[in-house]
């Protein structure tokens, strides 16, 4: 069983031996596990909901994964990969094959192997996007949403994007593909909203490794308004853990920082998320990947 599963199961484990708790009770639930720090460290953030959406702190290229800890899903993820920089290089890295790595942390992508991207033009906020005739071959309807909404989520997260229009091997398309999928208007990330799990981390990306201090945000869609988080190191120690607010029944931004005052066990941790339900239980429970690295 590998690190992640062992740590959600961590959570989700005591999560289920506090049944009776009240909803918002994070500290006394938490104060249970094992922590590498003192309950006095632990960190709830409020933060400043504004519309959605907003460029990730963090440039990604956006590929799917299973639900955690069970479907629903697929839903997309944002991940770092190699070569992520301005438009054109992410672009390029989001169309790269799945690598073992990747598909070992369950991610996957519907972008068919040997699709080039062949230009990109911005104008009043829509890149158009030429891509070379495979990204419409293979897979079904699903597949098709799939890979468009991989496209709209990566471009969009860049400043002077605002939707996105598609080109094969330079003629504009309004239908993708032999299942017929119309996306004649500009597509937006509000048209994929169900590819999205109820809790999008957009920062810290998904496998990406990060310090003593971490910047978290994403949007989130959840009844209660608040996003539980505790972020575990290689051990599965809890090393921060806290709440932070959000538009409670729409989908809204969400944003914080926390500073670990140290990383007893470097390495492969993760940040573990999810909502408080009425009656006390967890729901909405994702767990990203991460490498956490004792440094300033």
């Amino acid at each position: 069983m590998n690190r992640f599963a062992i740590s959600l199961i961590v959570v989700l484990v005591l999560a289920s031996c506090q049944s009776e708790a009240e909803p918002d009770d994070t500290t006394t639930l938490l104060a249970t596990t094992t922590s590498a720090v003192p309950s006095t460290s632990t960190v709830t953030a409020d933060s400043t909901t504004t519309s959605f959406p907003t460029p990730p702190v963090e440039r990604a290229a956006y590929l799917f994964f299973e639900g955690y800890p069970v479907a629903p899903g697929p839903y997309l993820a944002a991940v770092s990969r190699p070569g992520i920089g301005d438009l054109r290089e992410t672009l390029t890295a989001l169309l790269g094959s799945v690598t073992a790595a990747e598909a070992a942390m369950g991610l996957s992508s519907t972008i068919p192997e040997g699709t080039e991207l062949l230009g990109v033009e911005i104008s009043e906020g829509v890149a158009l996007i030429d891509l070379s005739r495979e990204f419409e071959s293979g897979g079904g309807s699903l597949s098709m949403m799939g890979r468009v909404a991989q496209v709209v989520f990566t471009a969009t997260g860049f400043d002077g994007v605002d939707s996105v229009r598609f080109a094969l091997e330079g003629d504009p398309i309004d239908v993708l593909g032999g299942e017929g999928l119309i996306i004649e208007e500009p597509q937006t990330r509000s048209d994929w909203l169900d590819l999205i799990p109820p809790i999008l981390i957009e920062a810290p990306l998904w496998g990406s490794t990060v310090g003593n201090e971490i910047a978290i945000s994403g949007t989130a869609e959840l009844e209660s308004g608040t996003v539980s988080y505790v972020i575990v190191d290689a051990d599965g120690l809890i090393v921060v853990e806290g709440e932070i607010a959000t538009t409670p029944g729409q989908r809204s931004e969400f944003a914080t920082s926390v500073v670990l005052e140290e990383i007893p066990h470097p390495g492969m941790g993760s940040l573990i998320v999810w909502e408080w339900a009425p009656e006390g239980s967890q729901q909405h429970v994702l767990e990203y990947p991460l490498t956490l690295v004792d440094r300033p």
